[in-house]
Formats: structure tokens, C-alpha cells, sequence
């Protein structure tokens, strides 16, 4: 079981096995977060990772 690791910043938690929890910052849902691989935006949740994707960097997937 992976244990609770508090993160500096952000407010969000990483836990050991490397996968962050936090707040979308933009639909504000708590759960698993994302972030960008592009240009580093988010934290976002999986359904706004991927519409930030098709929109700012015109990628489907």
C-alpha cells in the first residue's frame, strides 16, 4: 500500500509510489491530479488535462 507523503507546495499530496492528489484548478474537483506535459500547466484532472490538451496544444488523446 502506497503511504500519504506530504508535497511542499501546491497543497497537494504525493504518495510513494508516486502518483499526486490534490484540487483541479480548473473545475475545482479533488482526486487524482495531472500536470501538463507540454508546457507544465494544472494541476488539472484527467477531463480537463485532455480538453487542455485538444484546445491549447491540438492534440486527441
Amino acid at each position: 500500500m502506497a503511504t500519504m507523503t506530504k508535497r511542499s507546495s501546491g497543497g497537494s499530496i504525493t504518495t510513494s509510489d508516486g502518483k499526486e492528489y490534490g484540487e483541479c484548478s480548473e473545475c475545482g474537483k479533488s482526486g487524482r491530479i495531472y500536470y501538463c506535459y507540454y508546457c507544465d500547466d494544472g494541476p488539472f484532472c484527467w477531463d480537463c488535462l485532455c480538453e487542455h490538451k485538444s484546445f491549447d496544444h491540438n492534440i486527441n488523446n
